[in-house]
C-alpha cells in the first residue's frame, strides 16, 4: 500500500493501482465532497466503483496514463457527480457501467 500527494490530496493506492482513498489537502477542498481540482496521480490502475460518486470537481479533473480501469462492474465511479469536461486516457481498457 503506498500514499501518493499532490496538489489535490493525498491517494491511498494498494499493491494492484487500486485508488483506496482520496483526502483532500491544502484550499483545494471548498465544502464536503467538492473540490477545485481533482488530479488522479500516476500509479493509479483503478478506479472502483462509488469512489468518487456524488462530487462536485470545479475546474480540472485528470487522469494517469497508468489509468486502466474506472468502475469496473456496475461502475458510477463518479456517478451523480458534476464535472468540468473530461479527457480519458488512451490506455484505458475497461469503462463500467453508469461510470459518468
Amino acid at each position: 500500500m503506498q500514499r501518493i500527494t499532490n496538489e489535490t490530496g493525498t491517494f491511498t493506492v494498494d499493491n494492484n493501482g487500486v485508488l483506496i482513498d482520496y483526502q483532500s489537502t491544502g484550499g483545494n477542498q471548498v465544502a464536503e465532497n467538492v473540490w477545485r481540482c481533482l488530479d488522479i496521480p500516476e500509479g493509479v490502475k483503478v478506479i472502483p466503483e462509488e469512489a468518487f460518486c456524488r462530487c462536485h470537481v470545479q475546474q480540472r479533473l485528470t487522469f494517469p496514463k497508468s489509468l486502466q480501469v474506472i468502475g469496473a462492474g456496475h461502475g458510477c465511479a463518479f456517478a451523480n457527480s458534476i464535472l468540468p469536461h473530461v479527457e480519458l486516457p488512451v490506455t484505458l481498457e475497461k469503462l463500467g457501467d453508469f461510470v459518468f
